[in-house]
């Protein structure tokens, strides 16, 4: 997810965008709520961080393309987005790390009775997930 300042939103707006992605489910309300005031007024004076996580994207000229009205909207040919994400994406490894732990646990609860604590509970998800 391309991490957009609060200043930015206005230029995808001028090229037609008008659905942005705010925060994702990790995020607790109140963090929500001053990432839904940051970009409604289109400015935050705060660290970025605060707003969108640890992982950013750095977006300087990305915007160009879609400006001058050169997209094609055929992402599986083009490449643009794709290429400036392996360029731009930075992230903090240790975040990386503690999310994979959590999936880990998540998986292992999935797999085991601590998630479900029925054994038959268990068979009938067995079945589901088979069909």
């Amino acid at each position: 997810m391309a991490r957009i300042c609060p200043e930015d939103i206005h230029e995808y707006e001028t090229i037609g965008i008008d659905m942005f992605k705010i925060s994702g489910r990790e995020f607790p309300t109140s963090r929500l709520k001053r990432a839904l005031e940051a970009y409604a007024s289109g400015k935050y004076e705060g660290n970025l961080l605060d707003l969108q996580g640890n992982i950013h994207l750095s977006l300087d000229s990305f915007i160009d393309l879609f400006k001058e009205g050169k997209c094609t909207s055929l992402c599986h040919k083009c490449g643009y987005c794709q290429s400036w994400t392996q360029k731009a994406l930075t992230y903090d490894p240790q975040s990386v790390e503690s999310y994979r732990e959590a999936l880990g646990k998540l998986i292992e609860n999935l797999t085991t009775s601590n998630f479900l604590r029925y054994s038959k509970y268990i068979t009938i998800a067995q079945k589901l997930i088979r069909v």
